[in-house]
């Protein structure tokens, strides 16, 4: 089944089933000769939770993984300023251009992020 003008959600549904069972996928690019088969077998993806302190420094956000598991742009021991897109929404300059919109609540207090809005977004909630 062509998977051309899925979504990430509804291409991720197509590819779920049993642990250890395989999945044939026909990869064809326009222009690109032959088309490639593979099989793969499915397994579980475990993704550790990763926490981000975010912070004020000097007048600039300035975002660090606090985990040793790297998030895009984020790493331990290496904190990254980021640019303004909007009030709300923050991006790395550089590297894969990650970006971080916060969540207001109703009184305007920041009470979460998105990491990467869109169909891969992941959403956060404020500790502390």
């Amino acid at each position: 089944m062509p998977a051309q003008g899925f979504n990430a959600d509804q291409i991720r549904d197509k590819l779920r089933g049993a642990i250890d069972s395989q999945v044939r996928l026909r990869i064809s690019r326009a222009g690109q000769g032959d088309p490639i088969d593979i099989a793969v077998t499915r397994a579980i993806i475990r993704s550790p939770a990763v926490v981000l302190q975010v912070q004020i420094d000097a007048g600039k956000l300035v975002v660090e993984a606090t985990g040793s598991w790297p998030v895009l742009d984020f790493e331990k021991g290496k904190p990254v300023v980021l640019t303004a897109a909007s009030s709300d929404e923050f991006y790395v300059d550089g590297g894969d251009h990650t970006r971080i919109a916060f969540v207001r609540s109703a009184t305007g207090k920041v009470s979460g992020a998105v990491l990467n809005p869109g169909p891969w977004q992941q959403d956060g909630v404020k500790l502390g």
